[in-house]
């Protein structure tokens, strides 16, 4: 249900529509790798829906890291990356 009330049809990052036969199945990621940041994990702001293709080639960068990222490789959809931005636990730390 959370997944449902949380995502659109397409991803946020490559901007396509979500669909498991073409790999671009909805998967829930952290923003902030549970790695570096353990007290995140269950925390509601720090969970968005992307592809699971953009899930993989994200795997553990920081957010930073990965808004570089994303610049490069899909330029028109860094709005919607930086939108999405844990600012709030990017304050916390």
């Amino acid at each position: 249900q959370w997944v449902r009330d949380h995502s659109d049809w397409n991803c946020p990052i490559c901007g396509h529509r979500f669909d498991y036969q073409s790999g671009h199945g909805r998967t829930i990621d952290h923003k902030l790798p549970r790695s570096q940041y353990p007290w995140f994990s269950l925390d509601f702001r720090n969970l968005w829906v992307i592809c699971h293709r953009c899930n993989r080639e994200k795997g553990e960068m920081h957010w930073y890291e990965y808004e570089r990222y994303v610049l490069v490789k899909y330029p028109e959809r860094y709005g919607d990356v930086a939108f999405a931005r844990p600012r709030q636990l990017l304050n916390q730390k």
